[in-house]
């Protein structure tokens, strides 16, 4: 284990998942115990069981590596940063920084304002699940 960090799991709300996969590769993956990926606190009441978390295994090595584990979580906790990420978007946008780079290759403020407006749509709803 690594020195200084904190294994525990943490049951705030924000953290919670719609889903979890986890990928795990290496040898004796049916020794490893995914039991605290499958806790039913981590996740909405209404996401099915069945929903919550997928697990795929492959018995080759990851780069001379005995075990590799990937965990890919749908959780609330990023949105804070994409939050951050689409304000300072905005605000270059505004002032015209780079735009003239992309618009000699086709792209409108049309299409900045439509992909702004989809990731603030795509941020409003993790923030209402």
């Amino acid at each position: 284990m690594f020195a200084g960090v904190d294994w525990q799991v943490k049951l705030e709300e924000s953290r919670r998942s719609l889903a979890n996969t986890l990928l795990l590769r290496g040898r004796d993956l049916d020794l490893v115990d995914t039991l605290t990926f499958r806790d039913p606190r981590l996740y909405p009441t209404w996401v099915p069981d069945t929903s919550r978390l997928s697990v795929y295994t492959q018995p080759r090595v990851f780069s001379d590596y005995d075990k590799c584990a990937t965990l890919v979580s749908n959780n609330k906790s990023p949105i804070a940063s994409l939050d951050s990420v689409i304000g300072k978007a905005w605000n270059m946008f505004s002032s015209r920084a780079y735009t003239h780079l992309y618009s000699k290759y086709g792209l409108s403020e049309e299409d900045f304002v439509d992909s702004f407006v989809t990731l603030e749509q795509v941020i409003a709803s993790y923030k209402n699940v």
